[in-house]
């Protein structure tokens, strides 16, 4: 069964790509956020793992902090990154009618929430 180290390495090689990505000559926007959002996720998840929690099938950033502050109040300091990043999941998979895409300098902003998020977890179960 794989554990909260696991977990780490996952969420951080997704943020390592996402910056490999913007780093690039070809920036590609959608999959820079997704690849954040699926880090944030991971990270949050090695959380709930660490404490033993059962894992919750969801893609909900905002859900998962609220869980996990559930063990630990600090984690609310993540709210609003979490409530920010987590509909790109979805938002820049697909197009739509109404889709806009985001600027270089949205996708570096997420970048670095995503590079704290996963710090904060980190220093919490490392």
């Amino acid at each position: 069964m794989p554990g909260p180290k696991d977990w780490l390495y996952f969420a951080e090689s997704d943020f390592i790509a996402a910056k490999a990505i913007i780093n690039s000559d070809d920036i590609r926007i959608g999959p820079i956020l997704y690849l954040v959002q699926q880090s944030v996720e991971k990270s949050l998840k090695t959380y709930l793992i660490y404490k033993k929690h059962p894992l919750k099938k969801t893609h909900d950033l905002v859900e998962l902090v609220k869980f996990c502050a559930l063990s630990d109040p600090e984690f609310m300091t993540l709210i609003d990154a979490a409530n920010e990043l987590s509909p790109c999941v979805s938002k820049v998979r697909y197009p739509d009618s109404c889709f806009d895409m985001p600027s270089v300098s949205t996708a570096e902003w997420a970048i670095k929430k995503a590079e704290m998020i996963f710090d904060f977890v980190a220093n919490k179960i490392l």
